[in-house]
């Protein structure tokens, strides 16, 4: 699977086949993904949740929406799905178990200025939240998004180089 993560990064995984091909999932780790209710959420200046869906109406600050799942494991492979309703400006930045900073872990963030069912495959960092960001620089990320689904990828898998 060719995924790309990072600008024009691609990062290829191989999967093995043991358990009757492809990717095997475990269980949704994603709390509150379909946005029913911004209990739990931590939702900074601009982010809110309305109408089924995690919104972002503005562009002029660089900032975050964030929340615990029920459990990520450090450096494990994880199948990160996310439904883009609407976008403009800068791409939505997704972290999965690490925030933003100047030196991150390698492929812990994805990006994306598409519309529609986005699946990104992350390495979790250190913490137990995913975190979704603004971008920087220009006309920050503005949009919606609705149905997060985080699975942890069972099985042998690689990275290709």
């Amino acid at each position: 699977i060719d995924d790309t993560t990072e600008r024009t990064e691609t990062t290829k995984y191989v999967f093995d086949n043991h358990h009757g091909g492809g990717d095997t999932l475990g269980s949704d780790v994603m709390i509150g993904g379909d946005m029913s209710s911004d209990s739990g959420w931590t939702l900074n200046t601009g982010w809110s949740i309305s109408d089924g869906k995690l919104r972002r109406d503005t562009t002029d600050t660089f900032n975050t929406a964030y929340r615990n799942t029920s459990g990520l494991t450090e450096g494990k492979l994880y199948k990160v799905t996310v439904d883009v309703a609407t976008t403009n400006g800068n791409p939505l930045l997704v972290y999965l178990g690490e925030g933003h900073s100047g030196s991150i872990t390698a492929n812990v963030r994805g990006r994306t200025q598409t519309t529609g069912t986005n699946v990104f495959y992350l390495v979790a960092g250190a913490n137990n939240a995913v975190y979704f960001y603004t971008g920087s620089g220009g006309t920050r990320w503005s949009g919606t998004i609705d149905n997060i689904i985080i699975q942890e990828v069972n099985g042998n898998h690689g990275v290709l180089s």
